[in-house]
């Protein structure tokens, strides 16, 4: 994307590459949404959490429609965000990011649900929770997977938060 706003000359194998990703990731979170919300063990286990698409096939479809659009736009606007950002310096982009993970580590760590639910001890405990908190952000941030609202990975005040940075 900073090629093709830096460059005079545009490049239509480069636009061709940079939508097909952004809609080929916007797939993929649309889809990986609605498999772990219509698997029937986990709408079992989990009632209050799974379940929120419709079992209709009309009602399917306007959610699938609905995430891949969200994610589409989200990536488009985080990408772009991010080059505007980097117009200012790499280092500008990194501490926005950074600064956006560590909140978040913060806001779990004064809420008293830091640790990651994996049974690590010590250390390891929180080297596992700062990389698993970390990646769940990165992707919740940047591909707009809905099944990570969850309160027990990134939770929506986090979520939300991750989206009003742009």
């Amino acid at each position: 994307m900073l090629a093709l706003l830096t460059t005079p000359k545009i490049d239509r194998v480069a636009i061709f590459a940079l939508l097909s990703s952004i809609t080929t990731a916007a797939w993929m979170s649309a889809t990986m949404s609605i498999d772990f919300d219509l698997e029937e063990t986990r709408r079992k286990q989990n009632p209050q959490f799974y379940g929120f698409i419709p079992n209709g096939t009309r009602g399917k479809a306007v959610f699938i429609a609905i995430v891949f659009f969200d994610s589409l736009c989200n990536l488009v606007v985080r990408a772009l965000a991010c080059v505007l950002l980097s117009f200012k310096g790499s280092q500008f982009v990194a501490a926005v990011l950074g600064g956006e993970a560590l909140l978040i580590l913060g806001r779990k760590a004064f809420n008293g649900n830091l640790l990651y639910w994996i049974p690590f001890y010590g250390v390891i405990s929180y080297l596992n929770t700062f990389f698993s908190r970390t990646i769940a952000k990165v992707i919740s941030d940047w591909t707009f997977l809905a099944r990570l609202r969850h309160p027990q990975e990134v939770g929506g005040a986090s979520f939300l938060q991750g989206l009003s940075a742009q």
